[in-house]
């Protein structure tokens, strides 16, 4: 009898090594599975450098941009828009701007606003609203990638909303855009990459007001690349005069 118990001990005992020793082997396997993982990131400058080209490149791309400004007196939200782009100049945007409903449709040169008091849109030639810059980023939200000279780039680590993105954060970026660039300064930029097809997702960007104690946030979502969706000149146009 006690020799029984002895050999049931004996077998219990050797279980629990070859189970302890499966854990650490998986742990092992694991680690050494993160670390080719890791070994296999490209540098952060040349992902930037390939998924900025890649991205600017797409035939096509639906986009939401929203912008917010932070003031002593609360938040103001600037803009908050759903667009379509398809290359090299059909845009369709629709949204609020300054707190107003907007829908803009761009073919070519010429750019179509919709009255919100009418089914009738207003067309304006591309020099016209070129000379407000108003709808610069809302028209071609990839002006926020234009950099005035190449950013210095960094690992992130991925939030809970950029789950399966590579994420690079770029803390003393400066945008071309002119306004941008007069107007704030600091910009720090985050930048979410698909890995799997290198195109730009999720773009946020943080700047401080030069001549006033503001922030500016934008967050910019880029996706469905190469949709097929037409982009057409809308009915019922009229043309402001001057125009």
């Amino acid at each position: 009898m006690r020799w029984f118990f002895w050999q049931r001990k004996r077998l219990i005992l050797v279980i629990s090594l070859v189970l302890v020793l499966l854990v650490l082997v998986g742990l092992l396997v694991n680690r050494l599975g993160e670390g080719r993982g890791k070994l296999r990131l490209p540098p952060p400058a040349d992902l930037l450098q390939q998924a900025l080209e890649r991205t600017r490149q797409a035939p096509s791309y639906s986009y939401s941009l929203s912008t917010k400004l932070l003031t002593p007196q609360g938040t103001r939200l600037l803009s908050e828009l759903q667009g379509l782009r398809t290359l090299p100049d059909c845009v369709y945007v629709r949204g609020k701007l300054f707190n107003a409903p907007v829908e803009i449709i761009r073919v070519g040169e010429t750019a179509y606003i919709k009255d919100p008091f009418s089914p009738k849109w207003l067309a304006f030639p591309g020099e016209r609203l070129g000379e407000t810059r108003v709808f610069t980023a809302e028209l071609d939200p990839l002006v926020l990638l234009d950099f005035a000279s190449p950013p210095t780039a960094r690992w992130a680590r991925a939030g809970p909303e950029e789950k399966g993105l590579w994420v690079l954060e770029c803390p003393h970026a400066v945008p071309r855009h002119p306004e941008l660039a007069t107007q704030f300064t600091d910009f720090r930029y985050r930048i979410g990459v698909d890995p799997s097809t290198r195109y730009i997702t999720r773009v946020e960007v943080e700047a401080k007001g030069k001549k006033a104690p503001t922030q500016l946030k934008v967050g910019l979502k880029l996706g469905d690349f190469g949709h097929k969706k037409k982009i057409e000149p809308p009915p019922h146009i009229f043309t402001p005069k001057g125009g």
